[in-house]
């Protein structure tokens, strides 16, 4: 297994290599040949900052706030049946959209990077794929996948963050599902092409999904946060209500070596490299964050598969690290794999891969070098990001690399000339 994925990898026990830290089930970092335990609290403690809401943040102005203006958001995208306008149920979606016909790409796994569900996938594509001959299905828009979501919290109530095992032997089995986020894509739809739906563990459409410790968070933005583009709020009409817009989301690639897996026969990453190779071909074949000339989410796709995503059989590499971090004639100062390894790959890839400026999706070293103070900003002093439980909470509280003081000082192993934050990246100390 090399170094790269160690970093991603689900791991309950610490790694250690000669040279290396490994970082708790995420990343590794090469330091001076030496592991240094670093602690940002009183008496030796590590403290998480305070912080603004998690997965809220989106790049329009819209700001979904209420009940009503998801109940519209749902019924501007059709997820309503019949003369009295009844929600659409989980059951009902995937006979709109193909499941209960189709040929579908499924897999189960645990994402340890961002949400830490256990976590059950279907997606499918209304059209003929380079890899597959069979023919487009009688339905729209063009694909649609539905995730299903299982664990407990380490309290034992349904939601993230318990024991991995537990929430993949669940997925598997159907056992206790906790709610399931659904998304559909349609060209014909032009720049609205992607859609959000959330049911509850009884299939019943919600109006909020759990992601996390915070509760409960309202569609569509606490879909946007991640999955790209902007929410806007449309103003009221004689025929309609206010109503949220979404413009310029995006499907997200599965990075297959951020997952865990089972051990039980047909789920462990090797038996489901098909499924993966397959569900990527459908991510690509939606042209994802298609605004962004650096095609970032197709890059990393294609990175991943060496350019053969669209060839049945083709398995997942984990060699990406975009060109614009490791080639010195892109960067004008040298490979920095290392950096984008250590900060960008776990903490912040996979939403900004999302992101419409293309000097936010961080595939080029010079953007992100131009923006270091402000990024800065947002990690060492409003907290902003990462914007999500899981990568903030490691990103702050792991024993085994001050991954807060790399981020605030420069890297003298990579000659990097990034000034230091003002006040440190480290919260303020606490009474006892």
């Amino acid at each position: 297994m090399s170094p790269r994925s160690i970093r991603r990898w689900i791991a309950v026990a610490i790694r250690s290599f000669p040279g290396r830290c490994a970082i708790f089930a995420t990343s590794f970092l090469v330091v001076a040949g030496t592991c240094t335990a670093h602690q940002n609290g009183p008496s030796g403690t590590l403290v998480l900052p305070s912080h603004p809401t998690w997965l809220t943040l989106h790049e329009g102005r819209g700001q979904v706030s209420t009940p009503d203006l998801v109940s519209a958001y749902y019924s501007s995208i059709g997820a309503v049946i019949g003369p009295n306008f009844q929600l659409i149920t989980l059951e009902q979606f995937k006979h709109r959209f193909g499941f209960d016909a189709g040929d579908t790409a499924r897999a189960v796994y645990f994402n340890a990077g961002d949400l830490e569900f256990g976590r059950d996938m279907h997606c499918i594509y209304n059209g003929i794929l380079p890899s597959s001959p069979l023919p487009p299905l009688p339905f729209s828009p063009a694909a649609a996948c539905y995730v299903t979501n299982y664990g407990k919290t380490p309290e034992g109530s349904p939601g993230p963050g318990g024991d991995p095992h537990e929430a993949l032997n669940d997925a598997i089995d159907g056992v206790d599902p906790i709610a399931t986020v659904a998304m559909t894509w349609g060209p014909t739809f032009g720049d609205q092409a992607v859609r959000f739906y959330v049911f509850d563990a009884n299939g019943q459409l919600s109006r909020a999904a759990v992601l996390d410790s915070e509760g409960a968070k309202f569609v569509p933005t606490a879909c946007t946060s991640c999955h790209g583009g902007k929410v806007e709020i449309q103003p009221s009409s004689a025929s309609s209500p206010r109503t949220p817009v979404v413009t310029g989301a995006s499907f997200l690639p599965f990075d297959v070596f951020s997952f865990g897996y089972s051990d039980r026969p047909g789920y462990s990453m090797a038996d489901q490299q098909e499924a993966f190779r397959r569900l990527n071909e459908i991510v690509k074949e939606t042209h994802p964050n298609a605004n962004n000339p650096n095609d970032p989410i197709v890059d990393f796709i294609q990175g991943m598969y060496g350019g053969n995503v669209n060839v049945a059989g083709a398995q997942a590499q984990d060699t990406y690290v975009p060109v614009g971090w490791r080639d010195p004639f892109v960067t004008h100062s040298g490979d920095r794999s290392n950096y984008y390894d250590v900060i960008i790959a776990p903490y912040c890839r996979t939403c900004h891969l999302a992101r419409q400026d293309p000097g936010l999706d961080f595939t080029q070293f010079r953007d992100f070098l131009e923006r270091y103070r402000s990024v800065q900003g947002v990690i060492c002093g409003s907290h902003l990001m990462p914007h999500a439980e899981v990568p903030f909470k490691r990103f702050w509280l792991n024993p085994h690399v001050d991954l807060s003081g790399f981020m605030a000082q420069a890297d003298p192993s990579a000659g990097l000339e990034f000034p230091a934050y003002p006040d440190g990246c480290r919260p303020p100390p606490q009474s006892p």
